[in-house]
């Protein structure tokens, strides 16, 4: 990975600020920033899963960090030049241009949420890699789940509720990066939300419902046990009986004894 000077990466990024309002120019700038900074010879681990990976430059996290930085009063003052730039970001296809359009949406005002709610609508689309989602769910969603809890709810509710399953994956990637956010509180709505899909199990969404159940395990392991052993008799589907026995290690001793009986108790049914 190419050595960064924070020095010469400010007058970069500075001439870069200076195409803010002109985003074809911005764009191409951009290209060149990255390019420079990319890093040619990166390979992924093995235990990245292949559904993660995406066309990208690999650059440091530090340079798009910057950027952000350097961006946020920008996007503050001139929300339209904003969106414009978020919506030729994200039409990118490497991943470091979807990276800094979450990023930017995260930064425009909410005095009018419609746009950025549109955009987290729009954008969330079956198939694209489970990064580019967690970003734009995780850190453009973040104004919208800390001032309009509400309002995140109904979207994630939403798309959990949908009747394609690839529409229900991006609900249970909502709610991993729910789960995650240590600001957002309102977590009984998400259990109802999670609970639900949970319930039917699908075969097809295992890796995301086991994502999800991980990390509302880590949140919160109490409430987490107590809703697997809300669940556990009204549903009668292999996977969730499969993920709750791969959950029990995780659990708090106390909730493991009555789930491991529950689940004996529907084997021999």
């Amino acid at each position: 990975m190419p050595a960064v000077s924070l020095a010469r990466l400010k007058k970069q990024i500075d001439e870069l600020v200076r195409e803010f309002t002109r985003p074809t120019e911005f764009l191409n700038q951009l290209r060149d920033l990255f390019e420079l900074y990319a890093d040619r010879i990166y390979r992924a681990g093995r235990t990245v899963p292949p559904s993660s990976l995406a066309p990208a430059y690999h650059i440091s996290p530090l340079v798009l960090r910057q950027i952000e930085i350097e961006l946020k009063p920008h996007c503050q003052q001139n929300p339209a030049a904003t969106l414009n730039l978020v919506d030729l970001l994200w039409g990118q296809s490497m991943l470091e241009f979807r990276l800094l359009a979450s990023m930017l949406l995260s930064q425009v005002p909410l005095n009018d949420p419609k746009p950025v709610i549109d955009r987290l609508y729009q954008f969330a689309k079956p198939g694209d890699g489970s990064l580019a989602l967690k970003s734009l769910l995780g850190i453009g969603g973040r104004e919208v789940r800390h001032k309009m809890p509400d309002g995140w709810i109904e979207m994630v509710e939403r798309w959990a509720g949908e009747t394609s399953e690839d529409l229900q994956a991006i609900g249970l990637i909502a709610i991993t990066v729910t789960a995650n956010d240590e600001e957002f509180f309102n977590l009984p709505s998400i259990y109802r939300v999670f609970s639900e899909i949970f319930q039917r199990g699908s075969n097809s969404l295992q890796a995301e419902l086991q994502e999800a159940l991980q990390a509302l395990l880590r949140r919160a392991p109490q409430e987490t046990a107590y809703l697997l052993r809300q669940v556990l008799p009204l549903s009668i589907s292999p996977t969730t009986h499969r993920l709750v026995r791969q959950a029990l290690p995780r659990l708090p001793a106390e909730y493991q004894l009555s789930l491991r009986q529950a689940l004996q108790s529907h084997k021999a049914s």
